[in-house]
């Protein structure tokens, strides 16, 4: 089996989906990989799947970088295993 992740982010209500990605530019930049990058706008109830190019490489200094960034509320990885 094939196991595969995915990275949500719940973004803060004051924040707009462009502020965010502005915030968000460099870090995708500098751990760019094959996981997919969620934002979850709680105010909205919104659920924004990045584009592919906006996908990351989770590592610990990237969920580090993530915790510290104004705008993010919490950072999740959720672990999928493919299967029948």
């Amino acid at each position: 089996t094939k196991s595969s992740s995915k990275l949500y982010l719940k973004i803060a209500p004051v924040y707009s989906e462009r502020q965010i990605w502005e915030k968000l530019a460099p870090l995708v930049e500098t751990y760019t990989g094959d996981t997919p990058l969620y934002l979850y706008f709680p105010a909205e109830e919104k659920l924004v799947k990045s584009m592919r190019h906006y996908w990351v490489k989770v590592v610990p200094d990237l969920i580090q970088e993530l915790q510290k960034l104004p705008g993010i509320d919490a950072v999740s990885v959720v672990q999928e295993d493919g299967g029948i």
